[in-house]
């Protein structure tokens, strides 16, 4: 029996897509009109130099527009990456080690057999845009084209849960390996091993803009490698391996994430800075986005930040709702507004990257118990 069609794909489509409009005008349009971060282009292409005195990196790769696309972009990472104003780099650190969780269950979703005829499974072609277009945009493009085969197909649980290929040993090293320990990189104190901390960190700045899209290439090599074993699911349900496997991996960056939020909150409500607070970190603020380069340029990942994880978080929920409606379970309006509060809570508690890796703990295994339920009634 097909399970019945979801009811609100319209009105998410329409959310999804008012959210990329809303994040493209915010990280791209809005500071072109208004030349926000002040005179970025001056300091970065024209000087090489910014604000604070550090002078620039040009050369990287040898390749003249390779070289030139990451100058621009440690340019923009550099105030936060080199800590001169607290308030920024703070909130760029807690932004990309939450996002440690979404960079899981990409990385997962694009190996699924249930997704190797969709195009959401080129993650890796989704990362390259959003690191270079812009997540405000690029995320809820993501989130949209998730919602259709779901919505009118269902969800394939006798196949569709299982790994397509035999990834599934390779997954916790390929995240940790392709885009945590790179991120710790970034923020790590060169400044106590060298005297020339900045050039390292410059370095490091440049070799963690392509970490988003680095797992997905792990798994490849991995598997190419002969590093991971099969663990394509059986049909009758019986191998739980690559279950194992996937869970450990939200369960890691669950805890992750939760230790990240923990420590971020905890700092900001202890900082003697007068300028760290919440609000300061959190809140995109208009009024101080002129002050400096970095308080532009923390104005502009703060909305990229909300936009992201507003989507991502709206997405999650979707696939949990999704989750019920395939394996019969009460899809109710009570039923999915407590998921949604459920979810919710978690972000405020444990952070938004904790909140979405447990919700899709909780999808993986709702999908298996109900693939095994399926696969004894067809063997009676």
């Amino acid at each position: 029996m097909e399970p019945p069609k979801r009811r609100f794909t319209a009105p998410l489509a329409a959310t999804f897509t008012a959210l990329a409009v809303f994040g493209l005008w915010k990280l791209r349009v809005e500071p072109t009109l208004e030349n926000v971060p002040v005179d970025f282009d001056v300091h970065v292409f024209q000087n090489q130099q910014l604000p604070d005195g550090t002078v620039l990196r040009t050369r990287y790769t040898g390749l003249a527009w390779v070289d030139g696309m990451l100058t621009m972009l440690v340019g923009a990472f550099m105030p936060g990456v080199a800590g001169r104003e607290p308030p920024v780099r703070m909130q760029q650190w807690y932004f990309l080690i939450q996002w440690f969780a979404v960079v899981c269950v990409w990385t997962v979703e694009a190996h699924l057999v249930r997704n190797e005829k969709r195009v959401i499974r080129f993650t890796t072609i989704f990362a390259l845009l959003y690191q270079t277009v812009g997540g405000a945009f690029i995320i809820p493009l993501y989130c949209l084209l998730c919602l259709f085969p779901w919505g009118e197909q269902g969800r394939a649980l006798a196949s569709g849960r299982r790994l397509r290929v035999s990834y599934a040993g390779a997954l916790l090293p390929a995240v940790l390996i392709g885009y945590l320990a790179p991120t710790i990189a970034m923020y790590f104190p060169w400044d106590r091993l060298s005297s020339d901390s900045s050039n390292l960190r410059q370095i490091a700045t440049a070799v963690w803009q392509p970490a988003p899209m680095v797992p997905n290439l792990l798994m490849l090599l991995f598997a190419s490698l002969g590093l991971s074993r099969d663990s394509v699911q059986s049909p009758n349900g019986a191998g739980k391996g690559d279950l194992e496997k996937i869970l450990r991996v939200h369960v890691f960056a669950s805890l992750a994430c939760a230790a990240a939020h923990v420590f971020f909150v905890y700092s900001c409500l202890t900082s003697t800075d007068p300028s760290v607070s919440l609000a300061s970190v959190l809140l995109p603020d208009q009024s101080a986005w002129r002050r400096s380069l970095g308080q532009g340029l923390m104005y502009m990942f703060q909305w990229d930040f909300w936009v992201c994880f507003v989507s991502t978080l709206l997405w999650s929920w979707v696939a949990v709702a999704d989750a019920l409606r395939v394996t019969g379970e009460d899809v109710s309006f009570a039923r999915l507004l407590g998921a949604g509060f459920g979810i919710s809570l978690l972000a405020v508690v444990l952070g938004p990257g904790a909140a979405v890796s447990t919700a899709w703990y909780w999808i993986e295994k709702r999908l298996f118990q109900a693939e095994v339920v399926n696969a004894s009634r067809k063997r009676i």
